[in-house]
């Protein structure tokens, strides 16, 4: 694979929009023996994101993800100063009630009206992106009623409120940054 692009940006505006300023991409170059033809296949190049898409994002994180995710940290730093036993690790108790569910349905919900109401090149991947979303969406609704009907264990929910959340982050970030991008065209 050779890297055709390799463009960083890093200024002193701030680490968090340092971080989301690069999206990587790669550009694969392959070359025929028999026909001595070069094929492009698109993956993706590294490209600068605009400022605007790096101010979102940061909005994104402090407004809608750790606002969101307050009221489960304020669970836990209440939980580890009360005398009252836990039966439990904390961290289990604390997300094995199924709330975490219902943050990434909320924040796929807000994935899915953003990469629905802006315009994209992109449109095998933004359906891909729709149809993850709905997914983990409708998971995550079926999961939290079978927790908050108790029918699965608590390490259960916990392990699966987890791995949704992973899954919803990335599906959340890939819907903020895909509109913001342009397919290279060859």
């Amino acid at each position: 694979m050779r890297k055709d692009r390799r463009e960083l940006y890093y200024h002193a505006d701030g680490f968090l929009v340092n971080a989301l300023r690069t999206m990587v991409t790669y550009t694969e170059t392959v070359e025929s023996i028999a026909g001595h033809r070069k094929v492009r296949i698109k993956t993706m190049s590294i490209k600068p994101i605009s400022k605007e898409i790096a101010m979102k994002l940061s909005h994104w994180l402090w407004f809608g993800l750790i606002l969101s995710i307050l009221p489960i940290i304020f669970t836990a730093w209440k939980l580890s100063g009360s005398p009252k036993p836990i039966t439990m690790p904390l961290h289990y108790y604390v997300i094995s009630h199924g709330e975490l569910l219902l943050i990434c349905m909320s924040t796929l919900g807000g994935a899915i009206g953003e990469i629905i109401t802006k315009p994209t090149g992109w449109r095998l991947t933004r359906l891909w992106i729709v149809g993850t979303a709905v997914s983990l969406a409708l998971f995550s609704a079926y999961s939290y009623s079978e927790a908050f009907s108790q029918s699965i264990t608590a390490e259960h929910t916990f392990f699966t409120s987890a791995l949704t959340f992973a899954f919803s982050l990335l599906t959340a970030v890939s819907a903020l940054i895909l509109p913001a991008t342009k397919e290279d065209s060859e």
